[in-house]
Order: structure tokens, then C-alpha cells, then sequence
């Protein structure tokens, strides 16, 4: 090993500007992302409380359907209500909402 050659990799002045500013980049962009979930998450709980208010407030079965789908669609675009004969509604919100429902047993 030579005594005149550093031990360790210099860092240059440069290299170190550019590390001080990724890093305040990346500490602001985790305090975007933080202020938009909470935001999210607030909206989010306004919505749902105002789908409680409409689903305690339904008149019948189909007003109910109607809003327990509205409550559902917003989150998920691919969303139904299904309702069968002597079976509670039902809602489903994922990729299978996207074939064609199963039809009801004829027992």
C-alpha cells in the first residue's frame, strides 16, 4: 500500500452537494406523501359516514342496494350489488365483479 494514497474514497465536494439535496428532496416528498394520505383518509371517512347516514335512512331494500352500491363504487369502479331471494344483499367489489354473476339455484 502506498502511504501517500488515502485509505478510504474521498468524497468530493460535489458528490456531497448533490447527497445533501436527494436527501431534502426525499424528506419533503415523505411529508407530500403524508399530508395526501391524511387528506385521503379524511375525505375517505367523510364519505363513508355520509353512506352510514343514507344506509340508516333507506326506506326499502332497493334504496338500500342503491346506496351500498354508490358506497362501493367509489372505491372500487368494478363494483355490484347482488340480491337474492331470502339472501341479505350483498356487495362485491373486486375483478370478478367484471364476469356475469352467477345465476341463483333453482332448489
Amino acid at each position: 500500500m502506498n502511504p501517500a494514497m488515502p485509505s478510504g474514497p474521498s468524497t468530493s465536494p460535489v458528490r456531497q452537494i448533490l447527497e445533501n439535496h436527494l436527501s431534502q428532496l426525499s424528506l419533503e416528498v415523505d411529508s407530500l406523501f403524508s399530508v395526501a394520505r391524511d387528506n385521503e383518509r379524511g375525505e375517505f371517512a367523510v364519505q363513508l359516514n355520509q353512506a352510514v347516514r343514507r344506509i340508516r335512512q333507506a326506506a326499502d331494500p332497493d334504496e338500500l342496494g342503491a346506496t351500498l352500491l354508490d358506497a362501493v363504487a367509489r372505491s372500487r369502479p368494478a363494483s355490484r350489488v347482488s340480491a337474492f331471494p331470502g339472501k341479505p344483499l350483498a356487495a362485491s367489489a373486486s375483478a370478478a365483479c367484471r364476469r356475469r354473476p352467477p345465476k341463483p339455484s333453482t332448489r
